[in-house]
C-alpha cells in the first residue's frame, strides 16, 4: 500500500510540473505591456496599443534589425552594427522615440486621429518591396511601425492600433 501512495504522489508532482510548464509556454513572451487576446498579442505603451500575431516571438533582432517575423517592444540596449542584406521579414515595432531624430517622424506626413488623439501616419513600399505603415503620436513620443511583404497583414495590424 505504501508503494502505491508513492506512485500517486509522484504522478501528482509530475502533473503539477507539466501544468506549470504549459502555462509558462503559453504565456512565454508575455510581459509588461503585452497580453494575449483572441485577436493575437496586444502590445501597449503609454496608452498606444497594437495587436500582432500571437505566434510571433519578441525582439528577434541582430544588430537592431529584425531577423524573423517578430514584434519589437523594449529591446533594451542594441549593439550598433549593420546587417546586410536586411532580412525580408515581417515585424511590428512599438517604441518611445526622440522624434526630432527619428526618421519615422519625417516619413509620417499625413495628419489623422486615432481614438480622438492627433497622429501622423505614413505608408509606402520599402526598396526591398515590403509594405510599411507608420503612426507617430507626437504628444506621447511614440512610434508604431508595421512592415511586411504581405500588404493585407500590414493593413490588418495597422487597423488594430488604438490610443486611450
Amino acid at each position: 500500500m505504501k508503494r502505491r501512495g508513492f506512485w500517486v504522489w509522484g504522478a501528482a508532482a509530475v502533473a503539477v510540473v507539466l501544468l506549470v510548464g504549459v502555462v509558462w509556454w503559453v504565456r512565454a513572451g508575455s510581459g509588461p505591456g503585452e497580453r494575449l487576446t483572441d485577436a493575437g498579442r496586444e502590445l501597449s505603451k503609454d496608452g498606444v496599443s497594437v495587436v500582432v500575431p500571437a505566434a510571433w516571438p519578441k525582439n528577434r533582432l541582430e544588430c537592431g534589425t529584425p531577423v524573423a517575423d517578430t514584434y519589437v517592444l523594449d529591446p533594451g540596449k542594441v549593439p550598433t552594427c549593420a546587417l546586410s542584406p536586411e532580412p525580408k521579414v515581417s515585424y511590428v515595432a512599438l517604441r518611445e522615440s526622440d522624434l526630432s531624430a527619428d526618421p519615422a517622424n519625417a516619413a509620417a506626413t499625413t495628419a489623422a486621429e486615432i481614438g480622438g488623439v492627433p497622429v501622423r501616419t505614413g505608408e509606402g513600399t520599402l526598396p526591398d518591396g515590403r509594405a510599411r505603415w507608420l503612426a507617430v503620436v507626437p504628444d506621447r513620443d511614440i512610434v508604431v511601425e508595421v512592415v511586411s511583404a504581405d500588404p493585407a497583414l500590414v493593413a490588418s495590424i495597422s487597423e488594430s492600433v488604438r490610443i486611450d
